[in-house]
């Protein structure tokens, strides 16, 4: 007995089972709680294989790389390769059609849909930034006179410029003159007169927005 109490300490107040005791019965149990608390801390740094823990802090890949990831579906899940290039096809030469809002400040990319246009005898284009270009020609302005006409579309805000330019016709004067009267220019249209004593048709360019 005296062998066994010099080989075994046992504590007062605590007993030893079997599997705390090893062939020379010594007890285990300080080696057993060493290693719990190594598997403890184990487990509080790292991801188990099986994702029941979640990792603390950076994990640093290296040159390694993560194979054989699902496809990301709920909101906080991680895409793959596969998922980014399906969405974005634009690998090599191929082009992709993307939908974009209307831009309207700095660098913001506009759409087909702003550029509004009626490419007609007597049409207009509307760019982004508001400015509309029109066009349109007048027939048989009797000489020295005015008319009033009316272009394509009306300027929202202001007309800043009207550019008319006569027609040439060689079988009547070649020193005509289309002129613009400002003060009968209004959104939807101005005031032209033929300074000729000829008959002569013009076309007239205006720009406002």
């Amino acid at each position: 007995m005296s062998l066994i109490n010099s080989l075994v300490q046992f504590v007062a107040g605590t007993k030893a089972v079997a599997s705390e005791v090893n062939s020379n019965f010594e007890t285990l149990r300080t080696g057993h709680n060493d290693q719990e608390a190594r598997i403890s801390t184990v487990e509080g740094a790292y991801v188990k294989k099986d994702g029941t823990v979640a990792m603390a802090g950076a994990l640093n890949m290296g040159s390694h790389k993560i194979t054989a990831l699902t496809n990301g579906a709920d909101t906080n899940d991680a895409v793959n390769k596969g998922q980014l290039d399906t969405k974005a096809e634009l690998a090599g030469a191929s082009t992709q059609v993307f939908e974009a809002a209307d831009g309207s400040t700095g660098k913001q990319v506009v759409n087909i849909s702003q550029f509004v246009n009626s490419l007609a005898a007597s049409g207009y284009h509307k760019l982004p930034s508001g400015l509309i270009i029109q066009w349109q020609k007048e027939t048989s302005i009797a000489g020295l006179t005015y008319r009033t006409v009316t272009f394509p579309i009306s300027f929202p805000t202001a007309v800043v410029a009207i550019l008319p330019s006569r027609v040439l016709n060689y079988a009547a004067s070649l020193v005509g003159v289309i002129t613009v009267d400002p003060t009968n220019t209004t959104l939807s249209g101005t005031r032209i007169g033929n300074c000729d004593n000829a008959s002569a048709d013009a076309y007239i360019v205006s720009i406002g927005y």
